[in-house]
């Protein structure tokens, strides 16, 4: 029985599904990805076959009941049946069906995981992949849309498998886009001041063949101005794209990204408010004018102003922490907001809140708490000891951000006063992290 146990085990762990992929296992970021998922669930998209799949993968992680992570699978084989023209078989139904021999598998359901493990066989026998391509061109697809949404270096990820992707399917639309998308985010993430021509012409092919497609229209934008092609009438179309959106909003954050680097903060709060009143129910215009407000409130030199920002901000930043609960960065912001409008007492109860959580949050997320929370701690609190030990945690998570850069910064110049109390200590500090 064991042998034969180990037997499957081995077959299991040679299919290529979210079980085998190593996706972060960090419960915020998969809590994170669940409120999005399940907010697209709602709308229409064509990406629902995906959407049902890593859902289902999700709800197993974070222990929802199993009868849950299953419907989402079956829901997602439902839906991909239909898109396959032979009889409801096909590739797209590699993964799913994988995923589903894993999920049995681990239920301690071996029948049915050997019946999943069997269909999986004869889709690779009746679909192989193209000749050039080591897997088939529709698994490399759905790895790359899934490790697009895992952070910065699943995103390198990503990347390879939607170029492998199109190797075997050159003419696929979608797979232009995840490409694109992949390559843009990573260039974001890296905080590259100058984009490759490569990458941009990327993006500029993918434009051409997905006109229609909001998302690449406004990260064509963003790209035109990064490489020196602004024009003012690039503004008026990002406007125009900008109510064009439809619900859910999921470009907004773009389109908003490149009025305020590329107009005026003052429009793209503009053009957030509007969409926030246009569409109520909408979670992503309520966060993007939260970050509109928090931009122009920290940016702004006028009192007056920046006390009728924080009175409008904070009632929405408390909203979409509700509406997002694993939102990290927005509670950190909204702590920050308070302490500026002097309420110290709720900012300190977030923090507090946040830092009791630190063991779920992912490792970037925590550095931001720790290196926010020191800023907070020194010049609020004036509790400069603390707020330099919360400096150092921030700089031991070997995570590069600016954040963790801002802390490094403030522990060398503490090292460099040969008259601060704490100055050998950090000096020791700072020379073991360098070592290690």
């Amino acid at each position: 029985m064991a042998a034969q146990k180990t037997a499957v085990m081995r077959r299991l762990e040679k299919l290529e599904c979210h079980f085998t992929w190593t996706l972060s296992d960090n419960v915020g970021r998969l809590h994170q990805q669940q409120e999005v998922l399940e907010m697209f669930s709602k709308s229409d998209c064509s990406w629902k076959g995906h959407l049902y799949n890593l859902l289902g993968y999700i709800y197993y992680k974070i222990g929802k009941p199993a009868e849950e992570a299953l419907t989402c699978l079956r829901k997602a084989a439902e839906i991909l049946q239909e898109q396959e023209e032979q009889d409801g078989r096909g590739p797209r139904l590699m993964v799913n069906q994988a995923n589903l021999a894993w999920l049995h598998c681990l239920l301690d359901e071996p029948a049915e995981s050997q019946h999943y493990l069997e269909e999986v066989a004869r889709l690779q026998e009746d679909f192989p992949a193209p000749p050039g391509c080591e897997l088939h061109p529709e698994v490399h697809g759905e790895k790359g849309w899934t490790q697009i949404k895992f952070g910065f270096d699943y995103r390198k990820q990503a990347i390879s498998n939607f170029e492998k992707a199109l190797i075997g399917d050159p003419d696929r639309k979608e797979w232009h886009k995840g490409l694109v998308l992949a390559k843009y985010r990573v260039h974001c993430d890296k905080g590259d001041k100058v984009m490759s021509e490569e990458i941009f012409q990327q993006i500029e092919h993918a434009k051409r063949i997905n006109p229609q497609d909001i998302g690449i229209s406004i990260i064509y934008l963003n790209a035109l101005a990064d490489t020196g092609r602004k024009t003012e009438e690039m503004v008026r179309e990002a406007h125009t794209l900008a109510q064009h959106l439809q619900p859910p909003l999921i470009d907004l954050g773009s389109v908003l990204h490149f009025l305020r680097t590329h107009d005026s903060l003052d429009s793209a709060l503009h053009v957030a408010e509007e969409l926030e009143e246009k569409y109520p129910s909408d979670r992503y215009a309520k966060k993007q004018l939260a970050l509109c407000y928090k931009w122009k409130i920290f940016n702004s030199e006028a009192d007056m102003g920046v006390r009728e920002l924080m009175r409008k901000a904070i009632p929405i930043y408390e909203e979409v922490t509700r509406l997002f609960p694993h939102y990290v960065r927005g509670k950190i912001d909204l702590a920050a907001i308070y302490a500026k409008s002097g309420n110290t007492e709720k900012a300190d109860e977030i923090y507090l809140d946040l830092l009791k959580e630190k063991e779920d949050l992912e490792p970037a997320a925590l550095l931001l708490l720790y290196s926010r929370y020191a800023s907070h701690l020194h010049w609020c609190k004036k509790s400069t000891s603390e707020s330099t030990e919360y400096h150092k945690k921030a700089a031991e998570i070997q995570k590069h951000s600016r954040e963790r850069d801002n802390s490094i910064r403030i522990l060398r110049s503490i090292a460099k006063n040969c008259k601060h109390p704490r100055c050998e200590e950090i000096q020791e500090f700072l020379l073991n992290l360098e070592q290690n």
